[in-house]
């Protein structure tokens, strides 16, 4: 059976849980967006709801966007954030995404 087939049909969302509190944190979030995301339909970055968190992913995000679209639209996910309170670290921060989609 060909799973592309398969798969044809489904939407393929990624979701990043990242806290990006330093630079190492951003350029790992923007690793993922740069190398993980062949055959993605949607990526969905979940971060904590604080002001600064905010601020940062905004950044990254609108950053993104503009690399993308100067290089013709290599990426053709949709990208988009969801802020949570941030109780339960990562592994919360990836189960509070799944409730967004």
């Amino acid at each position: 059976v060909d799973d592309s087939s398969i798969l044809s049909g489904i939407e393929k969302i990624l979701i990043i849980a990242s806290v990006p509190r330093d630079a190492k944190h951003v350029l790992a979030l923007w690793t993922h967006l740069e190398c993980v995301t062949k055959g993605i339909d949607k990526v969905l970055i979940s971060a904590p709801n604080t002001p600064w968190s905010r601020d940062i992913i905004s950044v990254v995000m609108r950053q993104f966007r503009w690399n993308n679209s100067v290089n013709n639209n290599t990426h053709k996910f949709e990208l988009d954030a969801a802020f949570y309170v941030n109780d339960r670290y990562d592994a919360g921060l990836w189960c509070d995404g799944l409730k967004y989609h």
